[in-house]
């Protein structure tokens, strides 16, 4: 308000046809509802628009007549940075705003709302393929022929954030359904647990996959890793699905999602069990990774 009583100060100091001019536009303005030149200002910038434009159109005939300005180049000085401050007062960006949060940080990833009729099971793994869609997305390079899992990927069961050496079943579903969504879109998923040799037992089955360290084959060239912990946070279970460089640790892509707590989820967590340390002499059975 300072500014624009400056203005009318200033306007009283004109002759007045200038006066009678800017009385004109002011009411044509408030008459148009800003639907005349100065459509797209509000009503408090339309005399100063105004007054610029009759002061500068003065001082262009003055110039032009060679005549002397008198009050007219101050009165214009004075429009001019009035309409610059107050430009700087009503722009948000002037004062140093915060940029919108929601435009810079990623928001976690929620499961879409279930279809009346799906289970408790379709909602869990289309969640996880919500998650899979997510890691795919943050991938530099993509290309599954060309990118940075071109040389392979291998996949490990979650674990919980709490003690990386405890797992439990909804953390090895977790590894299972990465690994197909992942070989669904063309990547070159490596099997760790792939056995040397098939087992077959009479009226029991054929087995090609174990965690027996001196059943598989103890190295593995892939170039890149799916990783990931769940932490348990009341009615919810909080994931976070990486993808890590085998060479230099580097996070090639990363992902958040949270399930809620159902029966389901409670079911596969139930099962939890810690990792038992290895032995000195059992160090040699470690899987080794090549780069």
């Amino acid at each position: 308000m300072f500014f624009l009583n400056a203005i009318d100060v200033a306007k009283n100091y004109l002759p007045a046809k200038f006066k009678r001019k800017l009385a004109l536009d002011r009411k044509n303005h408030k008459e148009n509802n800003g639907a005349d030149r100065y459509k797209g200002k509000t009503y408090c910038f339309a005399p100063i628009y105004s007054l610029l434009e009759r002061v500068f159109t003065a001082m262009i005939n003055k110039i032009r007549w060679k005549q002397p300005l008198t009050l007219c180049w101050p009165v214009f000085m004075l429009s001019l940075l009035t309409t610059f401050l107050l430009c700087c007062i009503l722009n948000p960006a002037a004062h140093g705003d915060p940029p919108d949060e929601a435009a810079e940080t990623p928001p976690i990833i929620t499961p879409t709302e279930p279809e009346s009729n799906q289970t408790e099971a379709e909602v869990f793994r289309a969640a996880i393929q919500q998650m899979a869609t997510t890691l795919f997305a943050n991938i530099g390079d993509p290309d599954p022929t060309a990118g940075y899992l071109a040389d392979g990927v291998a996949v490990s069961s979650f674990v919980d954030l709490k003690k990386l050496t405890r797992t439990s079943s909804f953390g090895r579903y977790l590894a299972e359904q990465l690994m197909t969504e992942f070989q669904q879109q063309g990547y070159r998923v490596v099997e760790i647990r792939k056995s040397t040799s098939i087992l077959i037992q009479e009226k029991r089955g054929e087995y090609a996959l174990s965690r027996d360290t001196t059943e598989i084959n103890p190295n593995v060239a892939a170039r890149a890793m799916i990783a990931g912990t769940y932490t348990l946070a009341g009615d919810h279970i909080l994931v976070n699905a990486k993808v890590l460089d085998n060479k230099n640790a580097v996070l090639l892509s990363s992902a958040t999602m949270v399930f809620p707590r159902t029966k389901l989820t409670d079911l596969l967590l139930a099962d939890s069990v810690s990792a038992s340390s290895p032995k000195k002499q059992e160090v040699t059975a470690l899987k080794q990774l090549e780069m």
